[in-house]
């Protein structure tokens, strides 16, 4: 009886040990931002599902630890493509999907939720910021 309860109590220590070190990668304090353009918050590696629209991508995020974050939604940052059914709306789209296609893996800073629960992110492809060059297009959010 006492090895079994042994036993227990070192599963439970364990589970702790790892939804404790999730916390702090999640809730973290970020760092200050070091450069003109940088933007703080914690940097993640993201496996691309799929694009939605031009600002908005479906990720698993690998959150370290071997704790991935599947199908969550990113919105970028700074950046407000064209809306289905809208003018333009292909266009901004595919420049996303060029830029980060679907199967690469991109980095991504993740600085808060926005109100349907989308993180909001700035992304990193292939050395490329998918944020600026969208903003270099003028689809500005405001």
């Amino acid at each position: 009886m006492k090895l079994k309860t042994w036993l227990v109590t070192w599963i439970l220590i364990g589970v702790m040990g790892v939804l404790t070190a999730y916390a702090w990668l999640l809730l973290a304090p970020a760092k200050a931002a070091s450069k003109p353009g940088e933007y703080p918050g914690r940097v993640y590696e993201a496996d691309i599902l799929r694009w939605v629209d031009g600002d908005t991508v479906v990720t698993d995020l690998n959150v370290g630890l071997g704790i991935w974050l599947h199908n969550q939604h990113l919105r970028l940052n700074r950046v407000d493509t064209p809306e289905r059914g809208q003018p333009d709306y292909e266009t901004a789209t595919r420049l996303s999907r060029s830029l980060c296609p679907a199967g690469l893996v991109s980095y991504v800073t993740i600085t808060k939720r926005d109100k349907y629960g989308r993180w909001l992110a700035e992304m990193e492809c292939r050395g490329v910021s998918v944020n600026d060059r969208l903003l270099q297009r003028g689809w500005v959010y405001e």
